[in-house]
């Protein structure tokens, strides 16, 4: 079994999950270890067979102050119906089904379209983390795009990751990274309210979020919290992110076809024509905008781009 490699630009970010203000100390990832509590790390074996730092800290308690504003502003009519911004923009995207079958990765037309723009401004060796990683098909299609540094992060051994960790308490210093993108994970997080202000953390001023996660799709794999449009608005409030785009992943046919029906995956681009032919339908019944204020409360899954705002 191989040691995985932490690239050069990778190591000087590691911290302590327990005490995040203190850098780790070791020469290796077998060596990995926190002065300041004595903390040393596990291994684990990851899912390309390569041994890899688990900075989970799994049965070590930890204390967090998260504070909340009540009541919130909520997203009035207005700014519901400017949402959406990426699924209308003119942005010449492969197919979903395309890339799926190439990166196993759930990459849709907007996270492309966020990327791109990301890709446009920022340098190549802009730090991203990929957190929740999975087989690493969003870290392949970023080195694809030609961004170089992208540290895949995930809580399941099984992953392709660099190092295992807990998104509640990220192993990372502070304005460590210029974007995190994770995709099909924010609904299995166990506190998305500390999740969120932890991805806070450690973006660097101006750094983006791309994130998506269940809406009507059913209850899976331990998902904990499925998310209205409104809710993932709430996150970014909590976590001083602004707020800049939120747009439905999937629409609820294909959502109650898979998820209720339990149609099998062969007749989803049918599902997805069914959708489209239901949405012509209600433009033809009730205006053109009738399709995305039905997206805006029956999606199988939302997504949301965010930023954090410059100091």
């Amino acid at each position: 079994m191989s040691e995985a490699t932490l690239a050069d630009w990778m190591i000087p970010l590691l911290r302590c999950p327990l005490h995040p203000e203190q850098a780790l100390s070791g020469s290796d990832v077998a060596a990995l270890h926190c002065p300041q509590c004595a903390q040393a790390f596990p291994l684990a074996s990851n899912g390309d067979g390569q041994t890899i730092a688990d900075l989970r800290a799994l049965g070590q308690p930890s204390s967090h102050a998260v504070t909340f504003h009540y009541p919130m502003n909520i997203l009035d009519n207005a700014r519901i119906a400017a949402l959406g911004r990426a699924t209308r923009a003119e942005f010449d995207a492969p197919q979903t089904w395309a890339l799926r079958k190439v990166y196993a990765s759930k990459l849709h037309k907007e996270i492309l379209y966020y990327i791109e723009q990301f890709r446009r401004d920022f340098p190549s060796d802009a730090p991203i983390l990929d957190l929740g990683c999975g087989g690493g098909g969003n870290a392949d299609y970023l080195a694809a795009q030609g961004l170089t540094h992208v540290l895949r992060g995930d809580f399941d051994p099984a992953a392709r990751a660099h190092l295992l960790l807990d998104a509640h308490r990220l192993p990372f210093a502070d304005a460590s990274f210029d974007a995190i993108l994770t995709t099909a994970v924010i609904e299995h997080l166990q506190n998305p309210f500390l999740a969120f202000y932890e991805m806070s953390r450690v973006l660097k001023p101006g750094g983006r979020i791309i994130a998506t996660g269940s809406f009507w799709e059913s209850w899976h794999g331990g998902s904990c919290f499925h998310f209205t449009p409104e809710g993932l608005h709430q996150l970014c409030q909590h976590a001083g992110l602004a707020l800049d785009d939120i747009w439905s992943g999937w629409g609820f046919i294909p959502a109650v076809m898979r998820h209720a029906l339990r149609v099998p995956h062969s007749w989803r681009p049918f599902t997805y024509r069914l959708q489209s032919a239901y949405d012509w339908w209600l433009t033809r019944r009730q205006g053109v905008s009738a399709p995305h204020w039905h997206r805006m409360k029956t999606s199988g899954s939302f997504g949301v781009h965010a930023i954090k705002p410059q100091e």
